[in-house]
Order: structure tokens, then sequence, then C-alpha cells
């Protein structure tokens, strides 16, 4: 049996909680939806999408890395990263496994 956290990352590049409580909601009934439990929330309220320099994608990352997160999910993955190419670079970080 799988032990890690499913972790449910949001971010907006204005400092919007609403939006932040919007994505958590819709994610939520994803996970819900799909099977995912254990969940664990990371929030970047106010951080832009232009660099992977934000407090919450960095935690995230050292979870991944420490095998605690086995599953991401965002509402899409402009926000992760505002474009594709740094979006593939997180993902493909020595030792993320997301």
């Amino acid at each position: 049996m799988d032990t890690r956290l499913t972790a449910v990352y949001c971010r907006t590049a204005l400092a919007d909680e609403l939006a932040i409580r919007t994505q958590e909601r819709r994610i939520r009934k994803y996970a819900e939806k799909h099977g995912y439990d254990e969940l664990t929330f990371c929030r970047d309220c106010g951080q832009s999408g232009a660099t992977l320099d934000r407090p919450a994608i960095n935690a995230l990352t050292a979870d991944i890395r420490a095998g605690k997160v086995g599953v991401v999910i965002a509402a899409d993955i402009t926000r992760i990263a505002r474009n594709y190419a740094l979006y593939s670079e997180w993902l493909n970080l020595p030792n993320n496994s997301a």
C-alpha cells in the first residue's frame, strides 16, 4: 500500500485568496471522485509562475524528493509554471518523480 501523500498545488499571480480557494475546491472534488485521499495543500498565493523560485513549489519539490508525496494535482500546468519549458524543467528535476 502506497502511504505517500497526494499534494494539491494551487497558485495565483495576484494575492487572491478566493481564487486559491476555488482551485482547492475544484481539485478536492476531482481527488474525491478519483479516490485520492490523504491530501496535503501547497499554496503559492501572489506568486508569479514565470519562475520556479516560490516557497510552496520549493517545499513540494523537497517533499517529492524525500518520498513524502506520490501524486501532485493542480488545476492545470500553468499553475505550476506559466510556460511548458519551465513546467518540463520542474517535471524533470533530478529525483523528481511527480
